[in-house]
Protein backbone atom coordinates (compact mmCIF):
# COMPACT_ATOMS: atom_id res chain seq x y z
CA UNK A 1 0.00 0.00 0.00
CA UNK A 2 1.64 3.65 -1.09
CA UNK A 3 1.85 5.99 1.92
CA UNK A 4 -0.54 8.85 1.82
CA UNK A 5 0.85 12.22 3.62
CA UNK A 6 -2.05 13.24 5.71
CA UNK A 7 -1.62 17.27 6.93
CA UNK A 8 -3.77 19.84 8.37
CA UNK A 9 -3.12 24.16 8.64
CA UNK A 10 -3.57 25.44 12.40
CA UNK A 11 -3.59 29.03 12.45
CA UNK A 12 -3.76 31.77 15.11
CA UNK A 13 -7.19 33.58 15.18
CA UNK A 14 -5.40 36.42 16.51
CA UNK A 15 -7.34 37.54 19.68
CA UNK A 16 -7.39 34.69 23.52
CA UNK A 17 -6.24 30.73 22.29
CA UNK A 18 -8.71 30.06 19.79
CA UNK A 19 -7.34 28.59 16.77
CA UNK A 20 -8.77 27.50 13.10
CA UNK A 21 -7.47 24.25 11.45
CA UNK A 22 -7.60 23.94 7.54
CA UNK A 23 -8.68 20.10 6.84
CA UNK A 24 -8.98 19.39 3.51
CA UNK A 25 -12.06 21.76 2.39
CA UNK A 26 -13.06 21.72 5.72
CA UNK A 27 -12.65 24.22 9.31
CA UNK A 28 -12.69 23.77 12.29
CA UNK A 29 -12.71 26.15 15.46
CA UNK A 30 -10.27 25.26 18.29
CA UNK A 31 -10.89 26.93 21.44
CA UNK A 32 -10.86 26.70 24.79
CA UNK A 33 -13.57 26.83 27.58
CA UNK A 34 -14.38 30.55 28.90
CA UNK A 35 -13.33 28.80 32.76
CA UNK A 36 -9.64 27.86 30.78
CA UNK A 37 -9.40 31.16 29.43
CA UNK A 38 -10.97 30.74 25.98
CA UNK A 39 -14.52 31.95 24.32
CA UNK A 40 -15.82 28.36 24.39
CA UNK A 41 -16.48 28.94 20.66
CA UNK A 42 -15.07 25.36 19.64
CA UNK A 43 -14.18 22.51 21.18
CA UNK A 44 -10.25 22.20 23.08
CA UNK A 45 -7.72 20.26 21.39
CA UNK A 46 -7.68 17.35 23.72
CA UNK A 47 -11.55 16.88 22.83
CA UNK A 48 -10.26 17.00 19.26
CA UNK A 49 -7.74 14.04 19.79
CA UNK A 50 -10.15 12.30 21.57
CA UNK A 51 -12.93 12.32 19.07
CA UNK A 52 -10.25 11.69 16.31
CA UNK A 53 -9.53 8.70 18.16
CA UNK A 54 -12.86 7.45 18.31
CA UNK A 55 -13.81 7.97 14.76
CA UNK A 56 -10.81 6.16 14.07
CA UNK A 57 -11.91 3.48 16.10
CA UNK A 58 -15.50 3.61 14.44
CA UNK A 59 -13.98 3.69 10.79
CA UNK A 60 -11.82 0.36 11.95
CA UNK A 61 -15.40 -1.43 13.47
CA UNK A 62 -17.75 -0.29 10.64
CA UNK A 63 -14.64 -1.21 7.84
CA UNK A 64 -13.74 -4.46 9.62
CA UNK A 65 -17.16 -5.55 10.60
CA UNK A 66 -18.37 -6.73 6.66
CA UNK A 67 -14.91 -8.60 6.26
CA UNK A 68 -15.62 -10.92 9.45
CA UNK A 69 -19.60 -11.32 8.38
CA UNK A 70 -20.71 -9.26 11.36
CA UNK A 71 -23.86 -7.08 11.27
CA UNK A 72 -23.68 -3.41 12.61
CA UNK A 73 -26.77 -1.49 13.27
CA UNK A 74 -25.18 0.44 15.72
CA UNK A 75 -21.96 1.95 16.94
CA UNK A 76 -20.41 4.38 19.82
CA UNK A 77 -16.80 5.25 20.69
CA UNK A 78 -16.73 7.04 24.69
CA UNK A 79 -13.15 8.30 25.54
CA UNK A 80 -12.48 9.97 28.20
CA UNK A 81 -8.88 11.64 29.69
CA UNK A 82 -7.67 13.15 32.84
CA UNK A 83 -6.49 16.35 32.21
CA UNK A 84 -4.54 18.13 35.04
CA UNK A 85 -3.44 21.84 33.96
CA UNK A 86 -1.84 22.16 37.31
CA UNK A 87 1.15 19.74 37.02
CA UNK A 88 1.93 20.77 33.15
CA UNK A 89 2.60 23.78 33.88
CA UNK A 90 4.26 23.62 36.81
CA UNK A 91 6.41 20.45 35.54
CA UNK A 92 5.54 17.80 38.32
CA UNK A 93 5.87 14.61 37.94
CA UNK A 94 2.09 14.27 38.03
CA UNK A 95 2.15 15.71 34.78
CA UNK A 96 4.11 12.27 33.33
CA UNK A 97 1.85 10.11 34.96
CA UNK A 98 -1.51 11.73 34.18
CA UNK A 99 -0.79 13.29 30.41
Amino acid sequence: MAKTVISTEVQWAGQGVQSTAKIRQHQVTIDEPVAWGGTDRGANPVELLLAGLGGCLNVLLTSFAPLHKVEMSRGRSTLKGIWTPKALWEGTRQCARDF
